[in-house]
This record gives structure tokens, sequence and C-alpha cells, in this order.
């Protein structure tokens, strides 16, 4: 799955763009509702799709059917901390949704809070230092 991800790094800045996987969102889809039948039953099942409506995609950001981008830039503040400030973007092809969140945090706190991303980020781009 990484060999399809693609990462462009530019002095502090660094982008990270997932294709569609719709495959194997699909699975993971069909997986998550299997779980949820047995756990449920089938009737019960059955109904939370229309209770929970686009809401449940989007929880998700669409079980990957749209490309997934993160921008990442090493900010370093006036008391020397480096953090990163972490912008993450979803949209999915033919539908009028996208998904667009922001987050800074502690450069030490990043792979806990990101743990799939820091797998394809270079490790020296996640150090605490000022310099990179």
């Amino acid at each position: 799955m990484f060999g399809q991800v693609k990462v462009r790094e530019e002095a502090n800045c660094l982008s990270v763009v997932i294709p569609p996987l719709p495959q194997e969102g699909g699975r993971s889809y069909d997986q998550l509702f299997r779980e949820f039948t047995a756990t449920l039953g089938p009737a019960r099942a059955a109904y939370l799709g229309p209770v929970a409506g686009d809401s449940f995609d989007d929880a998700f950001r669409a079980f990957g059917a749209g490309e997934r981008r993160f921008d990442l830039e090493r900010v370093t503040r006036a008391d020397g901390e480096v953090r990163l400030v972490v912008k993450e973007e979803s949209t999915v092809p033919g539908e009028n949704r996208q998904w667009i969140s922001h987050h800074e945090l502690m450069i030490s706190n990043f792979a806990t809070e990101f743990p799939v991303l820091a797998k394809v980020v270079p490790a020296d781009f996640t150090q605490a230092t000022a310099q990179h």
C-alpha cells in the first residue's frame, strides 16, 4: 500500500498524498458491517445505515473512496520549540464532499497522533531540532 503514496518535501514543508483506494476501503467497510451485524444482530445492523446516513462515511473519510492529502509544516516558535502543523484534506470524486482539518502538535507527539502517517514521513523531518 505505501508504494502508492507520494511524499514531496521542500524546506520545512512536506506533503503526503494517498491516492484513492476504493477496493481496500470497500473491504474495510464490509468487514466493519459484518462486525456490526455479529454484535448488534441483523435487524439492528440493517437499521444502522439509514439512521447514520452520511455521518458514518464521513467519520471514516468515505473508506478510501477519494484522495487523502496531508501537508506538514515544521514551525519553530519564539521559544525555540519545534512544532508540526498538519493539514489533512480528503475529497470524494463526483460528490460534493470534502473534509479539512488542522492540527498543531508537539513534534514529539507526531508518531502517537498519526501512527500510520509516521511510517511514510522521513524520520529526520520529525526530529525536534530547528535545523532541517
